[in-house]
């Protein structure tokens, strides 16, 4: 741009709004996640210098679930709001949480007015669940000798027919019974797998 005042000219270049996005180690890809569940978070970090608007970072749809610092993840867009036209670096962390099975692809957009907008890749495939049709013990004691009268730990899960952890629809009870040996157990002998999980740890058993 060009300012004249009296008879001075001054030449410039007005400072141009700008949106900068700093990958590091994100990958985006967050591969097979079965339906229900999240993937493990990715991170990737944002700023913004002499902007003139909010930076507002958008999810595309399919699962896809942003937040910042230790706010609980969400599909909803997120706005960052500029002090004196900056926004300073600012960790986006992205999961993947697929409702449905199939492929899911987008961009997050990283948008603020007359900057360029900044997209970063994401997908997954959501996989649909598999009922789990047994428990299977983890540890027993984690893997301490059991003696007489004194309380131990059992830890078990729930898996499918491929002894892989598949997560239980409802609370499902789990009460622990001898199979080989005599007399009884005592102390606590069950508990509850919660919906949604797929373990569960009893402590306070006695033999």
């Amino acid at each position: 741009g060009t300012w004249r005042f009296d008879n001075v000219t001054v030449f410039g270049t007005p400072s141009t709004p700008s949106v900068i996005v700093t990958p590091g180690a994100f990958n985006g890809a967050f591969g097979n996640v079965v339906v229900g569940n999240s993937s493990a978070p990715d991170s990737y970090i944002v700023e913004g210098v002499n902007l003139t608007g909010n930076i507002i970072i958008t999810p595309p749809v399919g699962g896809f679930e942003i937040r910042t610092g230790v706010n609980a993840f969400s599909t909803a867009a997120i706005n960052l709001v500029p002090v004196s036209g900056t926004v300073a670096q600012t960790t986006i962390d992205v999961r993947f949480t697929p409702a449905a099975p199939g492929v899911q692809s987008g961009d997050i957009t990283n948008a603020s007015a007359l900057a360029t907008t900044v997209n970063v890749p994401v997908s997954g495939t959501g996989i649909a669940a598999v009922v789990p049709t047994k428990l299977r013990i983890v540890s027993v004691n984690n893997g301490s000798p059991v003696l007489v009268d004194q309380s131990f730990s059992v830890e078990l899960e729930s898996v499918d027919i491929s002894d892989i952890p598949q997560n239980v629809a409802t609370n499902t009870f789990v009460q622990l019974s001898i199979n080989v040996g005599s007399g009884p157990l005592g102390g606590i002998v069950g508990g509850t797998i919660t919906a949604g999980t797929n373990s569960l740890s009893i402590t306070g058993i006695t033999y």
